[in-house]
């Protein structure tokens, strides 16, 4: 019975151990505690702009004879212009719907990576090495009883 106690007890906290710290709140801690690793830099990313369709009329006073003519560009840009009487023309202007690239510039932190030396690798696992050696103890003084 106290065998089977101090196996689950063992069990129990081992498994509280290994998952009460997740990678993220980790290295929240270690950037609150070194801030010097966190580096701001800026990332230029291409976005994209709609550009809506428009329509623009208007009219000119003019003397000629009455015609018709469409334009075409290009670029899809359409220009259409009447001559309504002898005096006015009117003149329509039509822009298609297009999409065009805008380089922005967008701020992120990145982390600085410095490679710890054996020395450092070492002394970062100690206190895991303590942690596993004390709960070998108390597990050995419950199983003794």
């Amino acid at each position: 019975m106290r065998k089977q106690k101090a196996i689950i007890l063992f069990l129990l906290i081992s498994v509280l151990l290994f998952t009460a710290c997740s990678p993220q709140k980790r290295l929240e801690r270690l950037l609150k505690r070194y801030p010097e690793l966190l580096a701001h830099d800026t990332v230029i990313k291409e976005a994209l702009v709609p550009i809506p369709s428009k329509t623009a009329t208007f009219s000119l006073d003019y003397r000629l004879r009455d015609s018709m003519i469409s334009i075409k560009g290009a670029d899809s840009i359409e220009l259409t212009y009447a001559v309504l009487n002898d005096s006015v023309i009117e003149v329509i202007v039509y822009v298609p719907p297009d999409t065009i690239e805008v380089p922005v510039s967008v701020p992120v932190d990145r982390i600085k990576y410095i490679k710890p030396d054996n020395w450092g690798m070492f002394i970062e696992k100690i206190p895991y090495i303590a942690l596993v050696i004390l709960l070998l103890l108390v597990a050995g003084l419950i199983l003794k009883k």
